[in-house]
């Protein structure tokens, strides 16, 4: 029954996967989306990008693949190949390596008895952010990710339910204050946009930067506490300036590199 079902819904006399299932020139398909992104984030400020995992769930109606599961051995689903189904081409992150993420042949649908189409994707991404580490590590960076149905004009596909939420995975470096989108268009093609702001967690730096160089230049005024002739004034003084260079070492490597 199931072989049977995916051949009767492919079969390229009824069905072409470069149409969009449009019932008529008038209807514009709605396409819902889901979009979540984890909480460990890479942030790279030399090259004004954000590295993250993201989830994406879309679904739309398509009304050429459906069927009467009793027909078909009460099948209610079935998961067909990306090639043989429309589906919406998407594109993030305009400025960025990666061109699409939906397009890879191992990606697989779920279809519907009623022409219920979901698609799910994970994938780890790179957004280009403008970051600005000037209060730094107290910093906060706001950024976007913009999602694009290549293959389709806004008249003929567009995102209506929109939903974000964020997967807490472990512990990072970064904090996710908010997170929102907004819909609109770019040359005639629906665009969505997602945009969340990070906060970086101070505290390691804090702990192991600040912290120390305060206890270091509290240590300063003990030099002129030690009596001449002891012959420790100059060693302190000595072992304070030491103590100097090692943490201007460690400052150099943590503090936020830009271009």
């Amino acid at each position: 029954h199931k072989m049977k079902l995916i051949n009767d819904l492919t079969d390229y006399t009824r069905y072409q996967p470069s149409q969009i299932p449009l019932q008529n020139n008038s209807y514009s398909l709605p396409i819902d989306a889901v979009i979540s992104i984890g909480n460990y984030i890479e942030v790279h400020e030399e090259t004004q990008s954000v590295l993250l995992d993201i989830w994406l769930q879309f679904k739309w109606d398509d009304f050429l693949m459906t069927w009467n599961s009793s027909n078909f051995g009460n099948i209610s689903t079935v998961r067909l190949d990306i090639g043989q189904i429309w589906h919406p081409k998407i594109k993030i992150n305009f400025g960025t390596e990666q061109e699409s993420i939906v397009t890879d042949s191992n990606t697989q649908v779920q279809v519907s008895h009623d022409g219920t189409v979901f698609i799910h994707i994970i994938d780890s991404t790179s957004v280009r952010c403008f970051l600005d580490v000037a209060k730094f590590p107290f910093d906060k960076q706001s950024c976007e990710i913009y999602i694009v149905p290549l293959n389709a004009y806004k008249s003929e596909a567009y995102f209506r339910n929109v939903s974000t939420e964020i997967k807490i995975i472990g512990e990072g470096q970064w904090d996710i204050l908010s997170h929102g989108y907004i819909l609109g268009e770019r040359s005639n093609i629906a665009l969505l946009t997602f945009a969340f702001v990070i906060e970086r967690r101070p505290s390691y730096y804090v702990s192991y930067v600040m912290l120390p160089i305060m206890a270091t230049s509290l240590l300063n005024p003990v030099v002129f506490l030690i009596p001449a002739d002891s012959g420790e004034k100059v060693s302190t003084a000595v072992t304070i300036l030491l103590s100097y260079s090692v943490f201007l070492g460690v400052i150099s490597e943590v503090l936020a590199k830009t271009s």
